[in-house]
C-alpha cells in the first residue's frame, strides 16, 4: 500500500513537471528577457493603465517580462529619445498615441512617426459629440445644419495645443467654420461648463460619455471613430451620418527604426493572441477603451494615414 501510495505521488509531480515543460513551451520566445515599455505620460491616466495592462499581457503570453517606465518630461521627448537613442534588440519599447503627431506637427517635438517602426496598435479610446440634454438637435448631422445656420451662435469647448483641438477643427470645417471654439480646459473642466449653460458642444471620452448620458444629463450625438464603439454600441458615428471623421486615440506601440526583426514577431504574435482574448476586451472595457489591434504590417500604413488626417486639421 505504502509503495503504490509512492508511486502515484511520483506520477502526479511528473504530470506537474510535463505540465510546466508544456506551458513553458507555449510561451512565445522573446529575444531579451527584460523590457522596458517607455510612456510619455503621468503615472494614472488613460494611456499609462493602457500600458500596463499591456505589459501585463505581454508578460503572461511570452518568456520576457516587461516593465511600464512613465517619462512625462519634455512635454514627451524625452521618452520619445530615450527608445531612439536606446538598444534595437527590443528591450525599449515605446507607447502612446496621435498626441505624437500633434506634437510633432505644432513644433514641440523634433520626432514624429518617421523615426519609429510602427509595431502595432493595442486599443483605441473614442471620443463622443456631446451637447446639452435640451438642444434642439438630436444627431451630428442636426447640429451641423444648425451650425450652418446659425454661425458663431454655439460655443464648442476644446483644449488647445492637443488632440481635442484637432477634433474641433474637424467638425468645425464640417460646418463651415460656423463654431466659436474656445478652450476650456481638461475635459472634467468642460464637462462643467456645458452642464452649467456655458458652452454648447463638446468631444469627450466614452467613460464621460457613459456616465452623463446615463444620468440625462447630457445628449451623445455620435462617435468620432470609423464602426461604433461597442461600450456606446447605440451611438452612430460620425461617418454614418455623413461626416467622414475617425479620430479615436489608438494606442500605439513603436520602436526603433532598425528594431530586431525578431523582437518584432514576437510582439505580432502576441498581438495575435490578444485578437482573441475576452479578459483583454474586458480589463480594456474598464478603462473606457475597446480592442483595435493592428500588427506591424497593419500599424505603418495606419500611423502614416492616421498622421495625414491630423495634418489636414492642426492649427498653425
Amino acid at each position: 500500500m505504502i509503495r503504490t501510495k509512492f508511486t502515484a505521488s511520483l506520477i502526479a509531480a511528473a504530470a506537474i513537471g510535463l505540465g510546466s515543460v508544456a506551458m513553458a513551451q507555449d510561451k512565445i520566445d522573446y529575444p531579451v528577457d527584460n523590457v522596458r515599455l517607455v510612456v510619455p505620460q503621468s503615472a494614472g491616466g488613460g494611456t499609462d493603465a493602457s500600458a500596463r495592462l499591456f505589459a501585463e499581457m505581454f508578460n503572461e503570453y511570452t518568456d520576457g517580462q516587461m516593465v511600464v517606465v512613465n517619462q512625462k518630461a519634455g512635454g514627451g521627448v524625452v521618452a520619445q529619445q530615450t527608445v531612439l537613442t536606446g538598444p534595437t534588440d527590443g528591450s525599449q519599447i515605446y507607447f502612446n498615441h496621435a498626441a505624437d503627431h500633434v506634437g510633432n506637427l505644432l513644433g514641440k517635438t523634433p520626432f514624429s512617426y518617421q523615426d519609429f517602426r510602427a509595431l502595432g496598435t493595442t486599443s483605441a479610446l473614442s471620443d463622443i459629440v456631446l451637447v446639452p440634454v435640451d438642444a434642439p438637435y438630436d444627431t451630428l448631422a442636426e447640429l451641423i445644419d444648425y451650425v450652418k445656420e446659425h454661425p458663431g451662435e454655439l460655443t464648442y469647448v476644446t483644449q488647445f495645443g492637443g488632440t481635442t483641438e484637432v477634433k474641433a477643427n474637424a467638425l468645425n470645417a464640417a460646418a463651415d467654420n460656423g463654431f466659436k471654439i474656445v478652450d476650456g480646459g481638461s475635459g472634467a473642466d468642460r464637462i462643467v461648463l456645458l452642464l452649467g449653460g456655458n458652452a454648447d458642444v463638446s468631444v469627450e471620452g466614452v467613460r464621460f460619455a457613459k456616465e452623463h448620458t446615463g444620468a440625462g444629463t447630457l445628449k451623445a450625438l455620435a462617435v468620432l471613430r470609423a464602426d461604433r464603439d461597442p461600450l456606446m454600441a447605440d451611438v452612430p458615428t460620425a461617418a454614418e451620418q455623413g461626416y467622414d471623421i475617425d479620430m479615436p486615440y489608438y494606442m500605439t506601440i513603436s520602436g526603433p527604426k532598425d528594431m530586431d526583426d525578431a523582437a518584432v514577431s514576437a510582439i505580432d504574435a502576441v498581438l495575435e493572441k490578444l485578437k482573441t482574448d475576452d479578459v483583454f476586451a474586458e480589463r480594456l472595457a474598464t478603462l473606457g477603451q475597446s480592442p483595435a489591434i493592428r500588427t506591424s504590417e497593419e500599424a505603418g500604413p495606419f500611423v502614416e494615414d492616421e498622421f495625414k488626417v491630423i495634418e489636414m486639421f492642426i492649427s498653425n
